[in-house]
């Protein structure tokens, strides 16, 4: 792969007819602490771990009509957006290996976001689509979807997590601890999982519609939704976040209800 200078580098294309197709590979040498992303559609991956330098491969098409890439690198961050110019909407392919450590922003509009390996914090929200992060070991994650499930899984025990959809599935998988595990909106039943409202690891899953699971030491805690469609409070963005995509109200759940520690009354 060719180096590709630290300055703003622009991919643009336009066909007469038919449809517009956009290929670019390059690496983004020296120290990289951060990288964020501004995705329209389309799938986005990113494995950790596996190089000492951001290699980037990006794709993009779309039909009869501009379609941009921005790669713009200001000190330690590095920026990528996919930018579709016409009311037709446009997707692409992005996959980024990084090396260990390395902070992950992400605002997917539709699609799919895949993220594995030793990152640092993440930031992710995906409109309608998935999240799937596997092999963490970031201490702080924020991982929301609209409408689509959340799968997270940890080597490494976190501070903070929460994951949030409106509707769809949230997993969290995290190596055996206490924790302060909390839900909003919704009136938890926990089984077998360490909790403690007293130590600062903080574990928060909501699901408006679907089921919300937390896993330790292969114990289960599983909840199921109380009156899921009353719980909104619009106009807030949740957990102090950017609002979601194409969205003028956000999901913002009532305050958390905070688990109790299961009693072992026989």
């Amino acid at each position: 792969m060719a180096h590709v200078p630290s300055s703003l580098l622009t991919l643009l294309g336009l066909l007469a007819c038919g449809s517009l197709h956009v290929d670019r590979s390059f690496v983004e040498a020296g120290r990289v602490d951060r990288i964020r992303v501004r995705w329209a559609s389309g799938e986005i991956r990113v494995r950790a771990g596996g190089s000492d330098a951001v290699r980037v491969h990006a794709e993009a098409w779309g039909p009869e009509a501009p379609i941009a890439i921005h790669h713009h690198r200001d000190a330690e961050i590095l920026e990528i957006a996919l930018v579709c110019r016409t009311p037709v909407p446009c997707g692409g392919a992005l996959e980024l290996d990084v090396p260990a450590g390395v902070a992950i922003e992400t605002d997917l509009g539709e699609g799919e976001a895949h993220l594995s390996g030793p990152l640092g914090s993440l930031s992710v929200v995906v409109g309608n689509g998935s999240i799937e992060a596997k092999g963490l070991t970031s201490q702080e994650a924020m991982l929301q979807v609209v409408r689509g499930p959340v799968e997270a899984s940890w080597i490494r025990i976190p501070q903070r997590v929460v994951l949030a959809s409106v509707e769809g599935n949230v997993h969290a998988r995290v190596p055996a601890a206490s924790y302060d595990v909390r839900w909003g909106g919704l009136e938890p039943v926990v089984l077998g999982v360490v909790v403690d409202p007293t130590v600062d690891r903080l574990i928060r899953v909501t699901t408006l519609d679907g089921e919300a699971r937390v896993e330790g030491s292969g114990a289960v805690a599983h909840i199921r939704p109380v009156d899921p469609w009353g719980l909104v409070a619009p106009g807030r963005p949740p957990y102090g976040g950017s609002p979601c995509p194409g969205s003028s109200a956000s999901p913002l759940m009532a305050p958390p209800h905070r688990a109790r520690a299961p009693s072992h009354a026989s």
